[in-house]
């Protein structure tokens, strides 16, 4: 049986961008058939290569499998762009690609010429996406940060807490992971209309303007009547009970930290919860009676119903109430998350084999197309796809044997090499640690040290 096309493929994608979002979009493509190119260097490492997690712990060059998720199914060309023959690469690579994606700091790539101005000149078909945390124009085109900030401008941080307390940041760059999802939308309607027109275009995503799009209808209560939301910890106004509560815990498996999340957000549900819970006489009291009343009683009730949760595991609550139509859920940790039968069901974690790091798990898409499934391929190592990349751009070897020997194209970071020269051991301080350094005084030093193996 002949294998079916995949749904992205023929479309090439040249990712020039650093940690995220960049990357990350790029990948919803590369898992539905695009070829997608991811631009490293050497001289100035990303930085999300030296983030956790690590098997065992230790930061060791090419080990990242946090680096190798975001990047799966990406072909890696690691340049200097600043020597001459690197700055051809990038050119030749300009003019292949169907699509651009960079989250540079406005004026970095329109220096090399890289800008969408002077590329759709000559190619008007040209798409191209720029991702900040601002977006371009106005006076904070340049402001520099991550997901974390990107949050916090748009007013997702302040929410995120308990009641009289400080704001409680998601343990993650948040706008990094959801403005993705925003931009393939927006590029496939960009490729769409690029077939009926043959006219390319410019996108302009501002990390900040995505994250507000997550909270509009609280907005929206501050446009028409002037009410901003405060921290609310658990509780909702559409709901009651709306809470996690605790569980019972079996340590031989799970620890001492087990909960259920369970939520009524009308009379259907209150009355599936009092069934669940054996109709107990307290759950028909009066007051208890409308969700205004539980919302009134919202600290007794809740107390009342973690009586009755302590005493059953988590899948027991869920399993009850999901059966009598209540919204209801096991609070899972990233084990019980891995080890989710439905997820399982779905072939959802998927095991791949990095040509360093050997097979480990990689998150699978976030939705199934029947006719035109995904394909999945292990993020990848520095560099590793140099000469692959430069002779599908059109390169003689020659041209990339002059290009390796100036320095323009490596598979190692450009710091110097201690210790076993053989194994190439690094232990100093990475370059893109420098600028921190400069930043905050009190940087600890990271040390990166690490085998190539042979490819």
């Amino acid at each position: 049986m002949a294998t079916p096309p995949k749904a992205l493929e023929g479309i090439k994608i040249a990712a020039i961008g650093t940690l995220v979002t960049v990357p990350l979009t790029a990948r919803h493509f590369a898992l539905h058939g695009a070829t997608v190119v991811r631009v490293e260097s050497h001289v100035r490492l990303d930085g999300l290569r030296t983030q956790r997690p690590f098997p065992g712990g230790k930061v060791l060059l090419d080990h990242g499998v946090w680096f190798a998720n975001i990047n799966s199914g990406a072909l890696d060309l690691c340049v200097d762009w600043t020597k001459p023959s690197g700055k051809g690469i990038v050119d030749r690579l300009a003019r292949w690609a169907d699509v651009i994606l960079e989250n540079f700091s406005p004026g970095v790539l329109d220096r090399f010429g890289w800008d969408y101005a002077t590329l759709s000149k000559e190619r008007p078909e040209l798409i191209y996406m720029s991702s900040g945390i601002m977006g371009k124009g106005g006076s904070w085109q340049s402001l520099i940060g991550l997901g974390t900030a990107g949050a916090a401008i748009a007013g997702i941080t302040h929410m995120t807490g308990w009641p009289g307390g400080e704001p409680t940041p998601v343990m993650t760059q948040y706008t990094d992971f959801t403005n993705p999802r925003l931009g393939v939308a927006a590029l496939l309607g960009a490729l769409e209309y690029r077939r009926r027109t043959g006219k390319g275009q410019y996108l302009d995503q501002s990390q900040v303007e995505g994250g507000i799009q997550l909270i509009s209808p609280i907005l929206m209560d501050w446009l028409n009547n002037q009410q901003s939301a405060q921290r609310t910890g658990n509780w909702t106004p559409e709901a009651a009970p709306h809470n996690t509560y605790p569980c019972q815990v079996d340590k031989t498996l799970r620890g001492d930290d087990r909960w259920v999340a369970i939520a009524a957000l009308n009379d259907r549900h209150w009355q599936g919860l009092r069934r669940a819970l054996g109709n107990p006489s307290w759950a028909h009291e009066e007051r208890f009676a409308t969700l205004l009343g539980r919302q009134r009683h919202l600290k007794e009730l809740d107390a009342l119903l973690a009586q009755w949760t302590r005493q059953r595991t988590p899948e027991e609550v869920e399993a009850l109430l999901q059966r009598e139509g209540v919204p209801a859920s096991v609070v899972e940790d990233s084990r019980t998350t891995r080890e989710d039968v439905q997820l399982d069901h779905r072939g959802f974690f998927r095991t791949l084999r990095h040509s360093v790091l050997g097979e480990h798990t990689y998150r699978g898409p976030s939705f199934r197309l029947s006719r035109t499934p995904d394909v999945h391929r292990a993020g990848p190592a520095l560099g590793e796809h140099n000469v692959q990349v430069c002779r599908m751009l059109g390169m003689k070897d020659e041209e990339v044997w002059t290009a390796m020997e100036e320095g323009a194209l490596a598979t190692q970071p450009s710091v110097p090499v201690s210790g076993e020269v053989e194994g190439d051991s690094y232990s100093d301080t990475l370059p893109f640690l420098e600028d921190r350094r400069r930043q905050a005084q009190a940087l600890p030093t990271v040390m990166v040290e690490g085998r190539r193996s042979e490819r």
